[in-house]
């Protein structure tokens, strides 16, 4: 903020090049005719391929393999809230849901092959009786274990000397 008191001048300025990739120049092209032709679903799976993406640059810089993290946070997730009855959870638990869920409608073949691989992940996961952990045994840990709060059992028996504010 610029501004100047005696002289009611007040100037505001944001810049978000700091928490967004500004547009560059490919992504014009991509989206020359704008976004009114796409439907809600690739909406949606473009905006987590975007936060997929972000995650496994994050994990690989952790020493994780972040492709395989990701792919097992999907394959777990379609495990344990692809169940149409389970009942609602807590914020934490919903907000893990709506990022590692996918879509129900099926990638066409026209979308990005990223889509359309973790559309195979997480359809496969709900359809198949498999063990995501022995499926993707590349990442040694579980992201929807981490962010429930499943690792942090062992805090409270071992340091009884700990106290939280």
């Amino acid at each position: 903020m610029i501004g100047n008191p005696s002289k009611d001048y007040l100037s505001y300025a944001v810049n978000f090049g700091v928490a967004y990739n500004l547009p560059t120049a490919d992504w014009a092209r991509r989206h020359h005719e704008g976004f009114a032709n796409t439907t809600k679903v690739l909406r949606q799976r473009r905006s987590r391929y975007d936060f997929y993406e972000k995650l496994i640059l994050i994990l690989d810089n952790m020493g994780f393999n972040g492709v395989s993290c990701v792919a097992r946070a999907l394959c777990e997730s379609a495990k344990i809230f692809g169940n149409s009855e389970r009942k609602r959870g807590g914020m934490i638990e919903e907000i893990v849901k709506t990022i590692f869920s996918y879509p129900s409608i099926q990638a066409v073949e026209n979308e990005p092959k990223e889509h359309r691989y973790y559309d195979h992940i997480y359809g496969r996961a709900k359809r198949d009786n498999i063990a995501c952990s022995t499926q993707y045994k590349e990442c040694h840990i579980s992201l929807l274990d981490l962010a429930l709060g499943k690792y942090l059992t062992s805090i409270g028996q071992e340091h009884n000397d700990f106290k939280f504010m």
